[in-house]
């Protein structure tokens, strides 16, 4: 027979194999299934391939029609058994005619919350499915799912490359080509919810029947109840960052071999560079940071502030190169500055590492009295635990823009950590115990501290935002005192042991001098970063994100688009750019990168929607603040001054500020003065005199800490009262006025105003009850009100001698006031200023002008100058652990690396390597005192194995490759 023969038959078998083989799995019942039973032959399908427990009455099939061989789609709640908690998954399924599963895709977990369970799953039947997420017995997020895919919307902005990579993304998280769009429903209060679709509308419902939320999946929007709805956006990344997470994200390679290839890259690279004899030159740092090298000189005109900028950090290696260690303001079109104060940053460098001298450690600084720090949730990353999603953009706030100076990367991505983020009290991820953390506190602070392990429950209510990222660096001025191994940049560095990479790395610290820092090392590993911070200065030292592609800060200036553009400005591709703010009319930025070769890119990445979460640096409102816009006033009238004012030689940042007008232009005489008072940077204290002394205090007796300011606060006759640690000091019990309390928001922070209906009895708190309007001619007291901004920790204080209580009100919300946040204080003795400052107390005098004795014979706050930090060390309780325990508690996205260093360390030791973290609870695994220092957890299982305490060091086994 010819072979040409040969060939056809041969195609002709194989075409009719193909034809012929669905049809009998069609025909042929399949082993454990029964026809017709579609629902149940699916579940047994999916739990026997994928280890699911499947909750049978979530199955949905939207679409399916009749038919043999018929593909569908398969969304269903299911758990990973050991583990209690339902995500929502997707399948695609090929069934027979009878209903039996003929072939099924894998399955994708679509809402992938490690911290909440996905339940009332619904499908409206034509496009939309809608899940509540359900953390601590509450909802806080009901989440749509548009099965038409991501609207073309979604992606604008996207070049055609950037719209392949995200469809990539989709295919690969999704298994569907256009992906899911998502609408996320937020409820503002979290309660226990039931869900359905009523024509075309999701209603979600209070399980008591107290109130319901009516939803348009289709424009987003919540129709009536107590909600808010956005659409999810999708956030640009980088080519490098998205080319390495989707191959690490191949089954074939995973997370190990993306660590094992970096570890041998970069040692390769890092070896060659040693062997070439390179080194970093003066003039390679003057090129990168594009300012002087050396030491400039203060910028013109500026305002000494004490403190600023930090001393000249020391030298690392010997014989230091010119300018090394020697701050240099930044200046420059990309930056805002404010007139009459110096830049908002400093920065210097340094070498760290005497094997590798052309390693350098860029340093940014700059003073937490003037920036407040940030952050923002992106878009993919943090991996939301809870089912709340990050919107990836800096808020679209007309009033917050033009005040963003700069931005710069978060920490690790959750695969290697999970470690915790909340933004705003949005919580993404749960803390991690014992983890290092930067916090945005509720005053505004910035905190350094390690969490507290024991802490149980919600995340406590001083802690507005916060991220977290390993085991610090530096603790209370220690290097490295968790012990750990290793930093990121190959495996095994979760449990603390494994390779140390030379690559690009960041971190931001608490420094000694009060000062906030950000590092940039390159190329660098952890123990030569965190050495290098802890030399410098640094009190307490976190890591942040590394490799090229990760690692950015820009900074910025964003001003009206009808500004022009800046002399002298020029584009440079990956460094420094200009252009519109995305999604705001009328505003445009122009921007810079710290340092040349940072490999960032694109450029800039924190002006648009940013698929990882990063920091933005805010310039606090700090008085004396805007004048005010008062047509037809006389010369000076609503100008901010602090002239006269006794702030003494703590000038910065001003701690008051005052002005005048006439809230009536009918009535000159209305004459209403204002003072601004900021409790941020004043610490307030309660003195009630006893019979007929006063409150003002005897020079003699307070030499250096006398009041800066006295506030009597009336006579407390009835319909008002005084409270202090909740107990009533003065004044009749509590009426219907509004209650001014002055609480610390933080430990050992300032005591900061709200304005409520009933007083916090809060410790440390202090209330007082309005009073109403009375007449005060001819007593020597005079009508006065206080104006709470909470916000900003102000309170303002408006008085006048011929005013009235109209023109009081009038005049503060002329200043800004909002309805609602006036306190009237009715007739009071006028505030008193003290007129020769807190060192050299000199009588106190009206703000008016004159002196009125008997001064302050009522209850009265004493403003003094505060102490408190705007970069305070938290959780100072927290003591060092042993590395057994910070590292027992591994989340499930990081179980492979753990199995990785735990396979790794058996080998060499000779033993087979371990399956699964399960293995390590048995012999020979349990029986190796290597493996058993370490505390594993396998989250399928739930079970704990190791723990003991470690070897000594010269006891413990070389590990081998």
């Amino acid at each position: 027979m010819k072979r040409s023969h040969l060939l056809r038959v041969g195609l002709v078998l194989l075409l009719a194999g193909a034809a012929v083989f669905p049809l009998a799995l069609a025909l042929l019942p399949g082993t454990g299934y029964q026809a017709g039973r579609l629902g149940e032959n699916l579940v047994r399908h999916l739990a026997l391939r994928h280890d699911l427990e499947i909750e049978p009455g979530s199955l949905l099939l939207p679409g399916a029609n009749g038919g043999s061989l018929r593909p569908v789609e398969v969304y269903f709640l299911a758990r990973r058994r050991g583990t209690k908690d339902r995500d929502l998954y997707f399948a695609h399924a090929i069934l027979s005619e009878r209903g039996i599963p003929v072939h099924v895709s894998p399955a994708f977990s679509l809402s992938n919350t490690a911290a909440a369970d996905e339940r009332e799953l619904r499908y409206d039947g034509q496009r939309f499915l809608a899940y509540a997420s359900v953390a601590g017995g509450t909802t806080s997020v009901v989440t749509l799912l548009d099965l038409e895919g991501l609207s073309r919307s979604a992606l604008t902005g996207f070049s055609r490359a950037q719209r392949l990579q995200q469809h990539l993304t989709n295919w690969q998280e999704t298994g569907r080509w256009r992906g899911l769009d998502r609408i996320e429903v937020k409820l503002t209060v979290p309660q226990p919810v039931r869900l359905r679709f009523a024509s075309g509308r999701l209603v979600i419902e209070g399980t008591q029947g107290r109130w319901h939320a009516v939803v348009d999946p289709v424009a987003a929007k919540v129709l009536s109840g107590p909600a808010q709805a956005r659409k999810v956006q999708v956030g640009k990344r980088s080519f490098l960052a998205w080319a390495v997470d989707t191959v690490r994200s191949f089954s074939f390679v995973g997370p190990e071999r993306i660590a094992w290839l970096e570890e041998m890259v970069y040692g390769v690279v890092d070896k060659a560079r040693r062997m070439s004899g390179a080194e970093v030159t003066a003039s390679d740092i003057k090129d990168e940071m594009a300012l002087p090298v050396l030491a400039a000189a203060p910028l013109a005109g500026a305002l000494k502030i004490p403190g600023w900028p930090p001393p000249p950090l020391p030298t690392i290696l010997r014989g230091a190169m010119k300018g090394e260690g020697q701050w240099v303001e930044v200046e420059g079109p990309f930056l805002r500055r404010r007139p009459g104060l110096p830049s908002f940053f400093a920065m210097t460098f340094v070498r760290p590492d005497a094997e590798r001298l052309f390693a350098r450690v860029y340093f940014v600084a700059w003073d937490a009295r003037r920036l407040e720090l940030r952050m923002v949730g992106g878009t993919a990353e943090p991996r939301s635990a809870t089912g709340e999603l990050g919107r990836g953009v800096i808020p679209r706030e007309p009033r917050l823009l033009p005040r963003v100076v700069a931005a710069f990367n978060g920490g690790f991505q959750s695969m290697h950590g999970d470690f915790g983020m909340m933004e705003e009290r949005t919580l993404y991820a749960p803390a991690k115990p014992w983890g290092a953390t930067v916090a945005r506190l509720a005053d505004g602070a910035t905190g350094f501290g390690t969490w507290d392990g024991e802490l149980k429950g919600p995340v406590p209510e001083w802690i507005y935002s916060f991220r977290q990222n390993l085991t610090p660096f530096v603790e209370d001025g220690v290097y490295n005192p968790w012990k750990r191994g290793s930093w990121g940049g190959g495996a095994g560095f979760l449990t603390g042991s494994g390779p140390k990479a030379q690559i690009i790395r960041s971190g931001i610290c608490l420094h000694k001098s009060g000062h906030v820092m950000y590092a940039l090392g390159n190329p660098v590993d952890g123990p030569i970063l965190g050495k290098a911070m802890h030399k410098v200065g640094c009190n307490y030292a976190i890591q942040l994100d590394i490799n090229s592609g990760h690692v950015g800060f820009e900074f910025f200036h964003i001003v009206a688009a009808s500004e022009p553009e800046p002399a002298g400005w020029s584009e440079e591709k990956y460094f420094q750019r200009s252009g519109k703010i995305p999604g705001v009319e009328g505003l445009r930025y122009f921007m810079r990168e710290v340092v040349r070769g940072t490999g960032n890119n694109p450029v800039p990445r924190y002006t648009g929607r940013e698929a990882r979460d990063f920091f933005y640096l805010v310039e606090r409102e700090l008085l004396p603040g805007a004048d005010l816009a008062l047509p037809g006033a006389a010369s000076g009238d609503g100008r901010w001054t602090g002239a006269s004012l006794p702030d003494g030689a703590n000038r910065f940042p001003p701690a008051m500020a005052r002005t005048a007008i006439t809230a009536n232009q009918a009535n000159r005489d209305s004459r209403v003065h204002l003072v601004k008072l900021d409790l941020r940077f004043l610490e307030p204290t309660l003195c009630v005199p006893k019979a007929k002394e006063s409150c003002v205090p005897a020079a003699a007796a307070t030499e250096g800490a006398a009041p800066l300011a006295i506030l009597p606060l009336g006579a407390f006759a009835a319909g008002r009262a005084l409270s202090a640690e909740g107990k009533l000091v003065a004044g009749s019990a509590p009426g219907s006025a509004p209650w001014l309390t002055l609480r610390p928001l933080r430990p050992e922070g300032p005591a900061l105003p709200e304005l409520a209906a009933a007083p916090r009895a809060a410790q440390g708190a202090l209330s007082i009850q309005g009073a109403a309007a009375a007449a005060a001619a001819g007593t020597g007291q005079v009508l006065a009100a206080l104006c709470v901004e909470a916000k900003q920790g102000v309170l303002t204080y408006a008085a006048g001698a011929k005013a009235s209580a109209a023109e009081l009100e009038r005049a503060l919300t002329l200043a800004g006031c909002a309805k609602g946040a006036i306190l009237p204080l009715g007739a009071v003795e006028p505030l008193l200023l003290g007129k020769g400052g807190p060192s050299r107390p000199g009588g106190y005098q009206t703000f008016l002008g004159e002196v009125l004795p008997p001064l302050a014979t009522t209850p009265s706050l004493l403003l003094r100058r505060g102490s408190a930090s705007f970069a305070p060390r938290i959780f100072t309780h927290v003591k060092v652990q042993p590395r057994a325990v910070w590292t027992q508690a591994q989340p499930e996205r990081t179980r492979a690396s753990s199995l990785h260093h735990a396979k790794r360390t058996a080998e060499s030791l000779g033993l087979p390597p371990p399956k699964s973290l399960e293995d390590l609870c048995r012999e020979p695994w349990s029986q190796a005192q290597e493996l058993k220092q370490y505390r594993w957890r396998d989250p399928a299982t739930g079970k704990s194995c190791g723990g003991a305490d470690p070897l000594p060091k010269s006891k413990r086994k070389r590990r081998t490759r």
